[in-house]
């Protein structure tokens, strides 16, 4: 491990591999050029099928690549979750990045990251992730919270240019971001209700209610080729989940008072969105978030239990929550204009 100077921390970087090898390589290869030196590579080969875990054993013998592997497939947030947990064991640690297997980092990203923490004092940094394939467009710029309960991502689609300025967010996604480990000590990880999405929107929440500063720097760029990982596991049944992700993350998260304020647009949202989707043809969508809807009263009494077990950390305020929220009627507009009117299949469609 190289040793930091001038007291510069060492950042634990955590990178799962499934079924990825080629990317994977690209993405640890692209790190080893780091401008800033001070890291140690934890790769986890996530249960692949194939031979991934012997092509990443013999492709590094860099000393800051260590590799592992998971007999099974945990998904993302055990996965993470574990790799991290055995880091944070070592009280010396300051800083822990995710890193997704299908990125490729400019040389400047993680010395940007950690600047970027220091300067703001922040316990979550996001990165701005451009696409890998059309690099004048944003793939993610951290993570943004509507008052109908969801975590969206901040500026997809839009051009590398509207991305340009720091500002304070609710989230970061983990598909490129800086964690302050004391952070990580005391609010924990991500929440083993999720397998694979949205568990990184309930963990920046999750910092956001409990103090902590999420901050997005736009120096810090990853290359990401968008859903690379995703698409491996997309169906029905992941459009539903994270659908109902979305209901427990609310019901586990939101200050009552601010749950009470929201909840005449959490309602609008319930019946509207279905019945939209119904007169629109639109019979994939309708299902999947009726069923999410059915799914997430199934699960109320979990998400209760969690609610009760963290909301003595909450420490920010209903002005603070109301002030990050966005009013949803810009981006519902726009999902209608984009997805309705053309056709185009939505995110619980494909």
């Amino acid at each position: 491990m190289t040793s930091p100077r001038d007291n510069e921390p060492v950042v634990h970087i955590v990178i799962l591999n499934w079924n990825g090898v080629e990317d994977t390589l690209e993405c640890v290869s692209d790190l080893l050029e780091s401008a800033y030196p001070h890291f140690v590579i934890h790769l986890v080969d996530n249960g692949s099928d194939g031979d991934d875990e012997s092509q990443l054993r013999s492709a590094f013998s860099d000393g800051r690549v260590r590799v592992s592997a998971n007999p099974t497939n945990l998904g993302f947030a055990r996965g993470v979750n574990q790799a991290v947990q055995e880091i944070l064991d070592d009280a010396t640690v300051q800083f822990v990045a995710l890193l997704n297997n299908d990125t490729s980092v400019d040389p400047q990203w993680l010395g940007a990251l950690v600047q970027c923490a220091r300067d703001h004092d922040a316990a979550l940094v996001a990165s701005r992730m451009v696409n890998y394939f059309d690099r004048g467009v944003m793939d993610n710029a951290g993570h943004l919270w509507l008052n109908t309960g969801e975590i969206l991502p901040r500026l997809t689609g839009q051009p590398v240019a509207a991305a340009g300025t720091e500002c304070h967010l609710v989230g970061a996604c983990a598909g490129a971001a800086l964690y302050r480990a004391d952070m990580l000590r005391e609010i924990g990880l991500f929440d083993e209700y999720f397998s694979t999405g949205y568990e990184d929107a309930e963990h920046g929440l999750r910092a956001f209610l409990c103090g902590y500063e999420t901050v997005y720097c736009p120096d810090a760029v990853v290359y990401h080729k968008v859903s690379q990982s995703l698409d491996k596991v997309r169906d029905f049944d992941y459009a539903v989940s994270i659908q109902k992700n979305i209901h427990y993350t609310w019901l586990k998260l939101t200050p009552l008072s601010v749950a009470v304020l929201n909840s005449p647009f959490i309602l609008l949202k319930l019946i509207l969105v279905p019945l939209t989707a119904a007169l629109f043809g639109r019979g994939t969508l309708m299902r999947a978030h009726v069923r999410a809807n059915a799914q997430t009263v199934r699960d109320f009494r979990l998400a209760m239990k969690a609610r009760r077990e963290w909301q003595s950390k909450r420490r920010a305020g209903i002005w603070k929550c109301l002030r990050f929220q966005k009013f949803f009627v810009s981006v519902y507009a726009g999902y209608f204009f984009r997805y309705m009117l053309t056709g185009r299949k939505t995110v619980f469609e494909r």
